[in-house]
């Protein structure tokens, strides 16, 4: 198996064909690079936009309010997801999880550590990976036999689409003033609170 190794003065990987071995290996050290591997090929992907972080902040804000603290539920960025198969792991957004051992310190892996039992996803999608979202990244997902809600949120409009499980995970789309009603797991998410911030002149 390749070791990765990196100090803040390395350069970042980009272009170059991995063993999803490898791959799990080089995310799991610490590092200034964001990578995802796609068809074999990993790439460093660019910081997100202040509009993109704010939309994913005021997301998981929303949720984690909703969530009932004496639940085993949790709302959390940018953590990890094992993809059922030889596929790499995926770091969505936003997620959901309602159990235990994908979050709690005493029976998550102290290495190599990946939220397993995922209800919603949530990726904000950007000129450059919204097509991989849309499809690679989106295939891995629905793979997950426990994720039932999957979003795509757009950051440079007010809307968003909504994928769910139980109608075959075809889109909803939903624009401005509306809210988005998760009877999944009895939450609502208005697109107005997903935006707050966004577009002020």
């Amino acid at each position: 198996m390749q070791q990765w190794e990196f100090d803040e003065n390395d350069p970042p990987i980009q272009g170059l064909a991995m063993t999803v071995e490898a791959f799990e290996e080089l995310i799991e050290n610490p590092g200034p690079y964001h990578y995802e591997m796609m068809d074999g090929i990993v790439y460093n992907m660019a910081p997100a936009s202040s509009e993109h972080a704010l939309i994913s902040l005021n997301i998981a804000s929303s949720l984690k309010i909703q969530l009932a603290s004496g639940t085993p539920c949790r709302a959390m960025q940018e953590q990890w997801v094992a993809i059922p198969g030889d596929n790499p792991s995926a770091q969505p957004d936003v997620l959901v999880t309602c159990n235990i051992s994908d979050w709690s310190k005493k029976y998550r892996k102290p290495k190599h550590h990946r939220i397993e039992r995922p209800l919603i996803i949530v990726e904000i999608l950007s000129p450059s990976t919204q097509d991989f979202d849309r499809n690679e990244k989106f295939a891995r997902y629905t793979s997950i036999a426990t994720l039932e809600v999957y979003m795509l949120v757009h950051q440079d409009i007010e809307q968003v689409e909504v994928f769910r499980q139980e109608n075959g995970w075809d889109s909803e789309i939903f624009t401005a003033g509306q809210t988005i009603h998760l009877d999944e797991m009895d939450l609502e998410l208005s697109l107005d609170e997903i935006y707050e911030g966004v577009f002020v002149d």
